[in-house]
Order: C-alpha cells, then structure tokens, then sequence
C-alpha cells in the first residue's frame, strides 16, 4: 500500500498536506525523536525512535534539495 492510498488516493488535499510539510517540519520531528530515545526505557525503543529521527532527517535534506524548506 502507498501513501497516497493511506491519504484516500490521488486526491489534492492529500497532495497538498504532504507539500506543506517543510524540512524545518522534518527537523523538529527529526529533533523530537531524538529527544524520546533519550528518555527511552528499553533498548528497542531507543532504536527505533533514533532510526525515526535518521529518517526524518533524510526527509529534512530531501525537501532541502526539492525547494521545500519554506514550504513553497
């Protein structure tokens, strides 16, 4: 399953929820992640919010290269 069948297809308001998301957007999600690993209890949890934020990261310098960081 794709995103856009997650966000009900094709449709314009998904398309445009997910071009409003900025790589500053990203990075705080990017930074937050990083923050609850820290707080983490477990050793799986820690893992998977810090791959979390690695991926929101990615995404951050992904939106940088397509002209997204101001949310054009």
């Amino acid at each position: 399953m794709t995103h856009d069948s997650h966000a009900g297809g094709n449709s314009a308001p998904a398309k445009s929820f997910f071009l409003m998301q900025t790589s500053a957007q990203y990075r705080t999600f990017a930074d937050e992640c990083t923050r609850l690993a820290k707080l983490a209890k477990t050793k799986h949890e820690r893992e998977v919010l810090e791959e979390m934020a690695a991926t929101w990261q990615m995404l951050a310098e992904e939106a940088d290269r397509k002209g997204l960081r101001f949310g054009s």
